[in-house]
């Protein structure tokens, strides 16, 4: 089946499976209808949005920076294209995905608590729509050292196992 493919194959000459399987959420009951894609991409887009929010507070930019930053995101052209076009709904996936490890991460207080673990997969989720999200976990372990002023074993022992996941 199209979703086995989705999985076990490389597709436009990149290994990207949830991006197309996020094709199943609509094509399947709507077929290829613009205004249904285009509406789910959008859902997807406020929720993504909404992680950017909740993120931008985690990491205590306060309400007012939070917002400035979710709108900064939100109306930037590169992000309403990629809402408007169909195919650009990888985008819109990767960066919820990451928008929620990074919310995840700041949540986290030891080193494997369930907020890690639900970071890591978060992380894991964002690398399969898209490898452009593969340096993630370093931006975390910059965090971890620069913003929360945490030792750099403990931020890199903490990414490790979101590290082997971008070397794999």
């Amino acid at each position: 089946s199209n979703r086995v493919a989705s999985f076990t194959q490389p597709h436009f000459q990149a290994y990207h499976p949830l991006h197309l399987l996020s094709y199943w959420l609509d094509v399947p009951w709507f077929g290829l209808n613009g205004p249904v894609i285009h509406g789910v991409s959008l859902a997807l887009w406020i929720l993504t949005l909404i992680a950017v929010f909740e993120s931008s507070r985690a990491l205590k930019l306060g309400w007012l920076g939070a917002l400035t930053v979710t709108l900064i995101v939100g109306c930037h052209p590169v992000q309403v294209e990629a809402v408007t076009w169909a195919t650009g709904r990888k985008d819109i996936l990767a960066l919820g995905f990451c928008a929620l490890a990074v919310l995840f991460h700041c949540r986290s207080e030891a080193l494997f608590d369930r907020w890690r673990f639900a970071s890591l997969l978060s992380f894991a989720l964002a690398a399969l729509v898209k490898t452009t999200t593969l340096p993630l976990p370093l931006a975390l372990v910059a965090a971890d050292v620069f913003l929360w002023r945490r030792p750099i074993g403990r931020a890199l022992l903490a990414q490790a196992p979101a590290l082997l996941v971008a070397i794999a």
